[in-house]
């Protein structure tokens, strides 16, 4: 029985850290690295609390940790886009660098974060890019017909019809960077990140061309209007998603737990 017990804990074991991966990037933006409504220059990144960079780039877009309109917590991630025209907020999620974590991943991977836009009108440009910089998964969220639109083989599609001013969340899957890290699978989820509103599967047009991902960048696509959109972003996370090997070792793993217990259970 005490052999049964240890073999049943250490699958137990294998198949939480198997079926969830390992998380290489977190945030919700309530930790001590920020403070509440602090801006994020642009050129300059601050270490996430998980210890990741978090870089504002764009010109004259601006990048705050807000504590207007927040998911869970008391901060969310706010980007508001410049009216002039001339630029727009963007902010990249570096998981490959940092103290004591994992370096970038050539594992497929999923993303998933909360967003909430308060126009549907320019919306929101979401890209994993390679270590080189190059984008290996395109995704907006509103634009000019307000859907969650997808790149399929160099082509948009739409998946789904959001609402202003409403929390969802994004879940993107990507196969293996060292594979091309082309395939996809993308859904929107409710604001609970339980209820799949929407989802589809295709190919990316671009690939992840040194093999490896290394960053999530997200940024305002207003270049212009009559006044600043603001976009509001929460709870991220970056982890890998384990290969069909492992899930096919951890089936074996139960059969064989089943099959040497059924002495004991029918003695």
């Amino acid at each position: 029985m005490k052999k049964n017990i240890l073999i049943i804990v250490a699958l137990s074991t294998f198949e939480i850290t198997s079926i969830f991966g390992t998380v290489i990037f977190s945030e919700n933006f309530d930790g001590s690295s920020y403070s509440d409504n602090q801006t994020i220059s642009n050129g300059t990144s601050v270490n996430s609390a998980y210890g990741k960079t978090v870089y504002a780039s764009g010109g004259s877009g601006s990048t705050v940790i807000s504590t207007a309109n927040e998911l869970s917590g008391t901060r969310s991630l706010q980007e508001s886009s410049d009216v002039s025209g001339s630029n727009t907020a963007q902010t990249s999620f570096d998981f490959g660098t940092g103290p004591g974590v994992l370096a970038n991943t050539t594992s497929a991977i999923d993303v998933n974060f909360a967003f909430n836009l308060t126009s549907l009108s320019n919306g929101v440009g979401v890209l994993v890019r390679d270590s080189s910089g190059n984008n290996a998964g395109y995704v907006t969220l509103g634009g000019s017909t307000g859907n969650v639109r997808v790149v399929n083989n160099g082509s948009f599609s739409n998946l789904y019809t959001l609402s202003a001013t409403t929390w969802y969340y994004l879940d993107l899957q990507l196969s293996s960077a060292a594979s091309g890290g082309t395939t996809y699978t993308v859904s929107i989820l409710d604001s609970t990140n339980s209820t799949i509103l929407a989802t589809t599967t295709g190919v990316f047009g671009n690939t992840a061309t040194t093999g490896i991902y290394q960053y999530l960048t997200i940024y305002d696509m207003n270049s212009g209007g009559s006044s600043n959109v603001y976009n509001y972003f929460d709870n991220i996370t970056v982890q890998t998603i384990p290969e069909p090997a492992v899930f096919a070792c951890l089936i074996l793993g139960i059969c064989f737990v089943g099959r040497y217990r059924r002495p004991d259970m029918m003695a």
